[in-house]
């Protein structure tokens, strides 16, 4: 093999090469996210002209107000009321299935239970297992106000990771130099430094020609580096994961601490997370995301000066909850028009093979009760620009309409079972 060769070896090639050393994708994937070298859009995992399934579950505590939030009408023909008015945005709008008369459970101490629905292990940590296993990360979880967990393992609540600029450097480990970030410039150390135990172990279950492949493909890190490179970015069009959207945008970090309350806090929170949601997914660090607006108390701030609690319950709520619900709708929309402007490896949109769930633990915070809860299904696989009237079962087939959406078989042995056998809601998912 002689070096031009090496240096522009296809993405095809390599992977193959990779996987006749029983190097699978998971593998490859934390060495180059230990490099600051990632493949883009599901490149180690899709071959051309497919894409993977994505889920992020999004979760506002103590639900809305209904005559503010749903849908009026059905079908087609309906219009979205002030907390739910963003989601009328041309493009927006014809990829949400808004949902009414839906009952649940949950309420204070229980909002786990819209991700759950009584199984220890919450839907969104189950769709990891499928979604994620070549993947980096298994899944993310991140919130606006830095207390509480939602997603459940086991029974037991996974703490949110609080501050989105630790997490990104967690995850996109890059030396920085003058004040930024080289996106252009491979890591000198190697590609495979988190792996090289990983690779030893491998070379010692090799025959003498599968070894000296091996060290073909370590003995020079730079070479390494750039044949990757250059594959991902003939086989992604030029696509490559470039450097943060907030580099030089946040003036305050102070805000990102977990002793900051304040309204400020929460927007900047809100922004960062979805933006790196959306990074992460460009990258295929993960599938599957999770972000609350708070625990079940609804203690976050509001960028009005309100805390959400007193929405429901102040002085004034009845005017107060809507421009809530409004904001936390923004934020979804938001991120919906970050994933509409990535592209996926199958040359469409990542928007298009994600689902959002946008749901909440009660009905209306106000009264405290589990009726009617506000529920939206988002993105490119579910049937879009409908309202659905539902009319008052309980929530079950919610949530075996999430898991068939993005490929779960209900009829999986291993399947928990979150729809107690309830089925999908016709007329959702997207052939």
């Amino acid at each position: 093999m002689n070096k031009q060769y090496r240096i522009n070896m296809s993405r095809r090639s390599f992977l193959a090469h990779a996987a006749s050393l029983s190097m699978t994708p998971a593998v490859l994937n934390a060495g180059l996210g230990s490099a600051g070298l990632l493949w883009t859009r599901g490149a180690l995992a899709a071959d051309a002209g497919t894409a993977p399934k994505r889920l992020v579950t999004i979760h506002v505590t103590n639900g809305a107000h209904p005559g503010t939030w749903h849908a009026q009408g059905t079908g087609t023909d309906f219009t979205l009321p002030q907390g739910s008015s963003p989601f009328n945005e041309e493009g927006i709008r014809e990829r949400c299935v808004f949902f009414d008369g839906l009952n649940g459970a949950g309420g204070h101490g229980h909002h786990h239970q819209c991700v759950s629905n009584g199984q220890k292990t919450s839907l969104d940590i189950y769709a990891a297992s499928k979604l994620s296993a070549d993947t980096p990360y298994s899944s993310l979880h991140l919130a606006a106000f830095p207390e509480g967990a939602l997603s459940r393992v086991n029974g037991n609540g996974i703490p949110f990771e609080l501050h989105p600029m630790k997490v990104y450097d967690r995850m996109f480990p890059e030396p920085i130099a003058d004040g930024g970030r080289d996106w252009k410039t491979i890591r000198r150390n190697a590609i495979f430094n988190a792996n090289l135990k990983s690779l030893e172990e491998f070379k010692q279950k090799l025959n003498p020609v599968q070894k000296e492949r091996v060290e073909l493909h370590s003995d020079s890190i730079q070479a390494m580096g750039k044949r990757v490179q250059r594959a991902a970015l003939a086989a992604n069009g030029g696509g490559e994961c470039t450097r943060p959207f907030w580099d030089g945008l946040v003036s305050d970090t102070a805000l990102l601490d977990k002793e900051s309350l304040a309204g400020a806090a929460t927007v900047l929170r809100s922004k960062l997370s979805m933006d790196l949601i959306a990074l992460a997914f460009k990258c295929d660090l993960t599938r599957v995301a999770t972000f609350s607006f708070g625990h079940s108390q609804a203690d976050v701030m509001l960028p009005f000066g309100d805390s959400w609690h007193d929405c429901q319950h102040g002085y004034r709520n009845g005017l107060k909850n809507p421009q809530g619900r409004k904001f936390f709708s923004e934020q979804m929309v938001y991120l919906m028009k970050l994933l509409a402007d990535a592209p996926d490896s199958d040359g469409r949109s990542i928007l298009d093979n994600t689902l959002i769930y946008l749901t909440s633990d009660m009905g209306n915070g106000s009264s405290h009760n589990n009726s009617r809860h506000p529920i939206v299904l988002a993105g490119g696989l579910v049937n879009g620009g409908q309202a659905k009237d539902m009319g008052g079962i309980f929530w079950d087939p919610i949530f075996d309409t999430v898991a068939a959406a993005i490929g779960i078989q209900l009829d999986d042995p291993d399947y928990p079972n979150f729809g107690n056998g309830a089925g999908v809601i016709d007329g959702v998912i997207k052939a």
